[in-house]
């Protein structure tokens, strides 16, 4: 379980991020993320749906520049598109 965003020298950050460093996480490793905004099983699932379902459960303020980096590397369809029930991933919808 993590939080989705963290504050670091004052600014906002996604703790899903794109890469970390030089670890790998073998796909037979993969478990279960949870975030605020939901969970995610990745066991046992290909680079493409893992992916997605992490982009699901992260803060929409980080969701199109993940997004956009994961179309440039070619790890996911070039026409994927975040459903809409995950694109209201802020901090207001959970308080409401």
């Amino acid at each position: 379980m993590v939080r989705s965003t963290r504050f670091l020298q004052g600014h906002l950050h996604s703790n899903i991020v794109w890469n970390y460093g030089h670890e790998t996480i073998p796909r037979h490793l993969r478990d279960i993320l949870i975030t605020e905004y939901g969970i995610a099983d990745l066991r046992g699932k290909t680079d493409e749906v893992v992916i997605q379902e992490m982009l699901k459960i992260t803060d929409s303020r980080f969701q199109e520049g993940l997004l956009a980096e994961a179309k440039k590397a070619g790890k996911i369809s070039p026409d994927y598109r975040l459903p809409e029930s995950a694109r209201a991933n802020v901090p207001q919808r959970l308080e409401r």
